[in-house]
């Protein structure tokens, strides 16, 4: 059955949970499978890796307006035993990005490469403390023009970029680490995502442990995932966004009134349960907003986004 995971997570019900969740929730319920899996943080020391990231963002505008971002980062990875714990470093090392079929140069990540972050981690899986970040960010808002940096304001913080780290990484080990589950099995929950602004973002999630899956002679477990939004909180929030871009003077005349949004997603990734070592990994996101423009009424604009993440282990 599924398994309705922290505090947060027994408000899902209530929380109006949208009905794709529920279809998911149903069909654990016939689960055959009752095959138990624990996740235990145990990479081999000197574990090393390279990760390539491939990214396909389209935007569409209407009126024939579309934009279409492709981009392929690469970086390596190490893990390293230090006392009663361990070191993951990452360092970013090219970046390729492309709009409409040309180059382009993006400076959040150009600003990255040559970088090391390094991330300590608890002997039980848990981020304790992540360095490097502030030499990161400083790189970057260097790189970036005076209007993209007031644009971004609070996100471009060393908290901020912390906290986004925190939440990848909960999301990839932390939560899952030391947990038993059976195969077949569905957690839902509810989880609150603190902004930089001091607003909050309300997820809602389907998180299955799906199948078992060979990956370079290893046993895997794939797990498959699916989220969504507040759509009115989303809404709000966007439309507090633009208010605080027109009184920068980002946006001339009035600004544009959201009328609604809806954020979705959903991906999968393949991991070793018995050193949460990852795999293969697909994350897509989509963001639908209606618009009422000043001088050109309603717009609807919509942002899907793909990230593929492959990892090919060298040590």
């Amino acid at each position: 059955m599924p398994t309705l995971r922290g505090s947060v997570g027994r408000r899902a019900v209530q929380a109006r949970s949208l009905a794709g969740l529920l279809l998911l929730w149903a069909s654990a319920a016939y689960a055959a499978e009752d095959q138990k899996i624990t996740f235990h943080f145990n990479p081999p020391d000197g574990t090393a890796l390279v990760e390539t990231v491939s990214t396909t963002k389209v935007v569409d505008m209407g009126a024939s307006t579309k934009q279409t971002q492709r981009g392929e980062t690469k970086g390596k990875v190490t893990f390293r035993r230090m006392g009663s714990g361990y070191t993951v470093s990452a360092t970013l090392t090219s970046v390729k990005v492309t709009r409409n079929g040309k180059p382009i140069t993006d400076p959040m990540l150009s600003g990255l490469v040559g970088r090391t972050v390094a991330y300590d981690v608890s002997d039980d899986g848990q981020l304790e403390r992540v360095r490097g970040v502030a030499e990161v960010v400083e790189a970057i808002r260097k790189q970036l023009p005076p209007a993209a940096l007031r644009t971004l304001g609070d996100t471009l913080t060393e908290d901020a970029w912390i906290q986004r780290e925190t939440t990848e990484w909960n999301g990839r080990i932390g939560g899952f680490a030391g947990a038993s589950v059976t195969l077949g099995e569905t957690w839902m929950t509810t989880d609150e995502y603190p902004l930089p602004s001091g607003d909050s973002l309300t997820f809602y999630s389907a998180t299955t442990f799906a199948a078992n899956e060979k990956r370079a002679g290893h046993d895997c477990v794939r797990i498959t995932f699916r989220y969504d939004t507040d759509a009115t909180a989303l809404a709000k929030l966007l439309g507090k966004k633009a208010e605080e871009l027109q009184s920068l003077g980002m946006l001339p005349g009035k600004p544009p009134k959201v009328a609604g949004a809806q954020l979705t997603g959903s991906g999968y990734r393949i991991i070793d349960p018995k050193t949460m070592l990852l795999y293969d990994e697909v994350i897509r996101r989509s963001v639908v907003m209606r618009m009422d423009i000043p001088g050109k009424g309603r717009v609807t604009i919509t942002s899907d986004e793909t990230r593929q993440y492959t990892r090919e282990y060298t040590k």
